[in-house]
């Protein structure tokens, strides 16, 4: 589950297409227009490339690297993906007043992120050459990943607060769900049936709450990928 996902990243554009269109061009060759923005919430700004590249990184992501063309061709899934930013940007505006620092990477975790995706492709080679083809230098993934870790452990330590299982909750989902809990002992202070329970609260309240945020803060979408 991807409850959510955060850059502190600069992103300029190289090019890209389909659905995005032109991203640079000259005017007068004085003035380059390297970017378009897709959405704003507040003054945060998501950009055409931002939307681009993070539809790339999530596909990866969930399916690996093969037939990443096709998935950029889904107006469904980019929009899907331009949301998604949205939800993130939200939970950065959130975020910033209780601390940041609280919710930080190491540099260790963030090395671990950029491994686990690079994990995704068969080779080096093959890693390298989907940067290049996306325009994304290694810094500016790796600020994709980390965002997206941000996030998540933001929301998970949000949405937990207040959720309580009972250990009459435990029992009766042990009760009917025991069949496909193989290896999972049954008991009323089963830590693991617990925490599927607060995983399951979670994932409920996840939408509610982006909901609350966005009546919160301004928020313009800017582009139409229909």
């Amino acid at each position: 589950m991807n409850l959510l996902l955060l850059v502190f990243a600069a992103v300029v554009a190289t090019g890209p297409s389909g659905l995005f269109g032109p991203a640079a061009q000259a005017t007068g060759g004085s003035f380059e227009l390297v970017d378009r923005v897709a959405a704003t919430v507040e003054r945060d700004v998501i950009t055409i490339s931002d939307v681009e590249w993070q539809a790339k990184i999530s596909f990866i992501q969930a399916e690996g690297p093969q037939n990443l063309a096709f998935a950029l061709s889904s107006r469904e899934y980019i929009n899907r993906i331009l949301d998604f930013l949205i939800n993130q940007t939200l939970i950065v505006q959130e975020m910033k007043k209780q601390g940041p620092s609280e919710f930080a990477f190491t540099e260790d975790e963030a090395k671990e992120e950029l491994s686990q995706f690079k994990s995704k492709f068969p080779s080096e080679a093959e890693y390298r050459q989907f940067l290049k083809s996306s325009g994304m230098k290694e810094d500016i993934l790796r600020g994709f990943l980390v965002k997206s870790s941000i996030a998540e452990r933001f929301l998970n330590k949000k949405l937990r607060e207040g959720v309580t299982v009972s250990s009459e909750d435990t029992i009766e989902f042990c009760q009917k769900n025991s069949a496909v809990l193989p290896g999972i002992k049954c008991a009323p202070d089963s830590v693991q049936v617990r925490e599927i329970l607060i995983k399951k609260e979670v994932e409920s309240a996840a939408g509610p709450y982006l909901k609350e945020l966005r009546g919160k803060y301004k928020t313009s979408i800017l582009v139409d990928f229909n």
